[in-house]
């Protein structure tokens, strides 16, 4: 047996492991894609301006059909490939944050019953913006107002949902998905930044 084909069935039993102990990507993805198969399958395109390990794609195509979102981001890994997905839905109009809610609500009650109660921060007005109607001005700034659900599935692997405001009617609601390959090469890019800070001094 030749030591080339070797590596392949190690590379493969280690993400079969991994595979056991992960949590299911979204909207049909598959942890560990490459970023050229997320191209030439899911019309994703790279951020050139990120140089990092990870590298930030968006995604264009996905299996299954995100209608309901607007934009699909992917976190591609040079050694594990894909660990991150993140889900956006963009909000406009909705100054009562109605709608909003709605869909917090909504997936948040999805996700629990699928992966069990969540860590959840929900309020708003404690410092700024007390009107009705500056729902999304309180959600941008600090220490006013919170909408978000943090989700742990399986150890060193969480899901999360939120809504994020960024003036009067408009904000954004979004999911991520974060993979055991995501825990372990973030756990891999620290050692390498500690060696190059330990080197340099």
């Amino acid at each position: 047996m030749n030591k080339k084909f070797v590596g392949i069935l190690l590379i493969l039993i280690s993400f079969t492991a991994f595979a056991d102990e992960d949590i299911p990507a979204p909207l049909g993805l598959v942890w560990g894609t490459s970023g050229d198969v997320l191209k030439n399958e899911y019309s994703a395109s790279l951020d050139e301006a990120e140089h990092s390990r990870l590298k930030f794609y968006e995604i264009n195509k996905t299996p299954i059909n995100s209608a309901e979102f607007n934009k699909v981001y992917g976190f591609v890994d040079d050694k594990y490939g894909l660990v991150k997905v993140v889900l956006v839905k963009d909000i406009s109009s909705d100054a009562y944050g109605s709608e909003g809610l709605e869909l917090y609500k909504k997936y948040k009650n999805v996700l629990q019953g699928k992966y069990g109660k969540p860590k959840s921060y929900e309020y708003t007005g404690r410092e700024v913006y007390k009107e009705t109607d500056e729902f999304y001005q309180c959600l941008k700034y600090q220490g006013c107002g919170a909408r978000a659900s943090f989700f742990e599935p399986k150890k060193d692997t969480s899901i999360s949902v939120l809504l994020r405001g960024w003036k009067r009617g408009e904000g954004d609601m979004v999911i991520s998905y974060e993979s055991l390959l995501y825990s372990k090469a973030n756990e891999e890019i620290q050692k390498e930044t500690n060696k190059v800070i330990s080197d340099g001094l």
